[in-house]
């Protein structure tokens, strides 16, 4: 190949490469398309030449055994055009020649995918396949080509073969057709997906496929980290909020295997000199920020936090200055808004409490505290800590871990938590395998892995349903100084009995205000009769009977939450609990519960409040009732 006569030749010899190529020279062609330089070589004049071999007209009728020469010179013309097209702009002119070709450049690429998918994965198709992949990815890369793409019947099919051919056997790096997918995808509405869904004969051979990519990029032996972030970026365009794949990647681990890569790439960031790990990990944190706040998002946010995700912050955070500020934010945000906001679920704050307890320990805390992450880094521990609290006093006291299949009583680290529902849990992987087979935990399990996969709410725990109603009695005591003096100022004609409490969780901490009881419309989303019927059954209850009762309404992000029955004399129980150093609550000295002595009191009250509760018949059976949405 005589690169020279292009790059360091004669006016005259680089004139004769043009005439050359555009006769049909495959050595000058590829000469040209290898080595073209816009400061010797215009632009229009190397697209003249690449474009004519790319025209419809060229294409020949069928696939044969063996490459044409008019195949060949489409391939290198197909490598060239690649590269003049990463010079040009939007505006310039050159432009409507690419845009005026593009039936001749699809015609091409629909004969050389077929020719692809005939051939053994071999050296030979791995470069026709980076060329094709390669062209199509530039092109992508301009919205009114793009535009074009998506329009042209066949195409959107034509780029998920191409990826498919990709996805087979190693990693292929760069992986240009799942960045073009990623181009393509941006923003692409709900047909443009469903045939790129048909292409492949369902949302499960996508799924597939996307996660395998991930997997396979993130284990091998060589570390991309741009290869990472075309993957990352591949599952967060796929997984549109109007389309079933979001679910089933979901469904599938993506929340699992996105935060085990940002762990592998925490680990390298600090250690390695590559400068593009800064984006694999605006990439993963920018996939997890717009895919774990949605429906179900307390067992997303689960799977993250098991995964490590608190570490990955925490170690990748010495390096957040050097994101954009809009990048910054996102991150940031993934902290700061979404894991905060589900510090209401016992299922999170647990494992949450578990990571921070690991952190102080480690090199993280210093990391973090060195970092411009940690005002919100602060924020969030300090609210975290602050509910771990409470569930570490309720694990002794009211609701430990029960075996599902034998009933036997444990603690976290002696029980093991089923991993396709995600909220059972056994003492032995005897009783989980007993459970399974003869008590029918698989037909539970399954409808929960289906309901969280078809993007609908998904039975929340018990645990849970049990740590709103602690939680809010926890804040509405905390609260209640603030409480009388609101009564006073805004309720002054009313007695507190008419009062309804409401504790607030749809922002990061509880904001309690009151509402009266007979101007009170229960606002809570009710996906169900039942749910409605229950709701209405409690509000009854409290308006049937004034005085005997206080009612606490729970609202959780999205409109959800939770009614709760306590005991007629919460306003008047504010006074601090009696006893001294030598007093027990359920076996435990009170004088060794966690926290200080402010939070003992409350935590202490609390524990007797629900205790009350729930030894008086009538509110035990209207407990029973009691559903979050």
């Amino acid at each position: 190949m005589n690169r020279i006569r292009v790059t360091s030749g004669t006016m005259g010899e680089i004139d004769e490469v043009l005439r050359n190529a555009r006769r049909g020279s495959y050595l000058d062609l590829i000469d040209l398309s290898n080595a073209w330089d816009p400061a010797l070589i215009s632009p229009d004049q190397a697209l003249s030449v690449f474009l004519l071999h790319l025209e419809e007209s060229r294409v020949p009728r069928s696939v044969a055994s063996r490459s044409s020469p008019r195949e060949n010179l489409a391939v290198g013309s197909m490598n060239g055009l690649s590269n003049v097209i990463q010079t040009l702009g939007g505006g310039e002119p050159h432009f409507q020649h690419v845009i005026d070709a593009w039936p001749g450049i699809f015609a091409w690429s629909v004969h050389l995918v077929s020719r692809l998918e005939q051939l053994d994965r071999n050296e030979q198709s791995k470069e026709l396949l980076r060329v094709l992949s390669m062209c199509w990815y530039y092109l992508s890369d301009h919205d009114a080509i793009r535009d074009i793409i998506i329009r042209t019947p066949g195409s959107v099919e034509l780029s998920m073969r191409m990826w498919r051919k990709e996805t087979v056997g190693q990693a292929v790096s760069p992986p240009f057709a799942t960045g073009m997918l990623v181009k393509l995808f941006k923003g692409a509405d709900t047909g443009t997906m469903e045939r790129a869904v048909g292409a492949l004969d369902g949302t499960k051979k996508v799924v597939k496929l996307a996660l395998t990519c991930l997997q396979t990029a993130s284990t091998g032996p060589q570390n991309r980290p741009l290869d990472l972030v075309c993957y990352m970026d591949l599952l967060d365009v796929l997984s549109r909020p109007d389309h079933p794949l979001r679910n089933e990647l979901r469904g599938a681990n993506a929340v699992q295997a996105v935060t085990t890569v940002l762990v592998k790439v925490s680990n390298e960031i600090n250690i390695s000199q590559d400068p593009n790990y800064v984006h694999a990990v605006e990439s993963g944190f920018r996939y997890l920020r717009n895919h774990l706040d949605t429906t179900n998002g307390f067992i997303w946010v689960s799977q993250a936090v098991d995964a490590g995700i608190l570490r990955a912050f925490c170690d990748c955070s010495p390096h957040f200055s050097r994101l954009q500020p809009q990048q910054l934010q996102g991150v940031l945000d993934v902290v700061r808004k979404v894991l905060s906001s589900f510090l209401i679920f016992r299922s999170v704050v647990e494992p949450v409490g578990v990571a921070l307890e690991k952190i102080d320990c480690g090199p993280q805390k210093a990391r973090v505290n060195a970092s411009i992450a940690k005002a919100v880094w602060d924020d969030f521990q300090t609210l975290a800590k602050s509910r771990y609290k409470i569930v570490k006093f309720l694990r002794v006291l009211v609701n430990p871990l029960i075996c599902d299949n034998c009933q036997k009583v444990g603690n976290k680290e002696g029980v093991r938590k089923c991993a396709g529902c995600l909220t059972t849990f056994y003492c032995s992987k005897e009783c989980q395998v007993a459970a399974w087979k003869g008590d029918d935990h698989k037909t539970t399990c399954q409808l929960k892995k289906r309901l969280r996969t078809e993007g609908r709410n998904a039975p929340i725990s018990k645990r849970d349903n049990a740590f709103f109603c602690q939680l809010s009695l926890y804040d509405a005591r905390a609260h209640l100084p603030q409480l009388r003096m609101l009564a006073r100022s805004e309720f002054a004609d009313d007695p507190l009995s008419n009062l309804i409490i409401c504790v607030d969780y749809s922002d990061r901490s509880a904001r309690c205000t009151l509402k009266r009881a007979d101007e009170y419309v229960c606002g809570l989303l009710a996906e169900s009769e039942a749910i409605a019927t229950s709701h209405d059954a409690i509000i009854e209850k409290f308006r049937s009977h004034p005085g005997h009762y206080t009612l606490i309404e729970t609202t959780l992000r999205g409109g959800n939450g939770s009614l709760t029955l306590t005991v007629g004399w919460f306003w008047s129980a504010d006074s601090p609990v009696r006893g001294d150093s030598e007093d027990r609550v359920g076996g435990l000295q009170y004088r060794q519960l966690p926290g200080s002595e402010d939070d003992r009191e409350t935590l202490r009250w609390t524990y007797e409040r629900i205790h009350e509760t729930m030894n008086n018949s009538e509110l035990a059976d209207l407990a029973g009732e009691t559903e979050i949405d």
